[in-house]
């Protein structure tokens, strides 16, 4: 148990890298596919240097409501264009 925690305590030293290489991508990426692949590959180099196993679909796994942009491992990710999530939604008035 203690190796798990040891493994789980490294890879959350990771965040402050991962959520820079985020940020970077959000400024470079024009469109949501140049920004999901940066993302898919910082994460799988977190998983590799950690020794993780790891597997990434994108834009293959169907859910009954449609598809989602990536799975990494069993963690589902949906990706949107840098920014958009800024802009109100239409119809919302709070």
């Amino acid at each position: 148990m203690d190796r798990l925690f040891n493994k789980l305590d490294a890879v959350l030293d990771e965040a402050p890298l991962l959520t820079k290489k985020i940020h970077d991508a959000a400024r470079r990426a024009a469109n949501e596919a140049e920004f999901r692949r940066p993302i898919l590959n910082a994460l799988e180099e977190v998983a590799k240097k950690h020794e993780l196993k790891s597997e990434v679909r994108e834009e293959r796994f169907i859910f009954d409501t449609g598809r989602t942009d990536a799975n990494f491992s069993h963690l589902i990710l949906e990706f949107k264009t840098p920014g958009v999530l800024n802009k109100p939604a239409r119809g919302y008035h709070p």
